[in-house]
């Protein structure tokens, strides 16, 4: 049977690798899926698959900081996705593992056109550091972690019980 929006699986296939830039063992993420981010109607095809690039344990860290005592004010959210530039290294050696992926078959006989970033980003670092600035974004849970610690951690957002530090009756 055809499938339709939700039945789509949300990962078809996941490879970990290592970049040479690597800290531990799997430090990159490429899954083969779906695309749920594209008009399957912008494919000359008529199907869209991606080849999403996820970085395991980003240096770049950004913030979550109120904006106003007012509640109705939204806080000020600041993601600084690959801010640090060793987390860029990484996505780039990913950006180039996906390319030689994609030229690989089986995918290669998939693929008609690549439609993002696209043919006109080649393969010069530069373009790929600004291809990655442009699309880089939150997957899966953008909230509802944070570091548990002790109060002198200045990492630390919970105790071991999940109260927020420095705040009165809030877990």
């Amino acid at each position: 049977p055809e499938l339709k929006g939700q039945e789509h699986p949300v990962v078809a296939a996941q490879l970990w690798t290592r970049s040479a830039h690597a800290e531990r063992p799997e430090d990159l993420d490429i899954g083969i899926s779906p695309s749920h981010l594209l008009d399957p109607a912008s494919s000359p095809s008529g199907v869209i698959f991606s080849l999403g690039l996820e970085l395991m344990l980003a240096r770049s860290q950004g913030f979550v900081k109120l904006a106003s005592t007012d509640p109705s004010v939204p806080p000020r959210i600041r993601f600084n996705h690959l801010l640090d530039p060793a987390d860029m290294q990484r996505m780039v050696a990913a950006f180039r593992l996906a390319r030689q992926l994609a030229a690989t078959e089986p995918l290669k006989s998939l693929i008609v056109e690549e439609l993002y970033p696209g043919p006109q980003v080649g393969d010069a670092e530069a373009e790929i550091v600004a291809a990655l600035e442009r699309g880089a974004m939150t997957l899966q849970h953008p909230s509802c972690t944070c570091r548990m610690g002790r109060p002198d951690d200045p990492l630390s957002v919970v105790d071991a019980e999940g109260r927020v530090h420095g705040i009165e009756a809030l877990r």
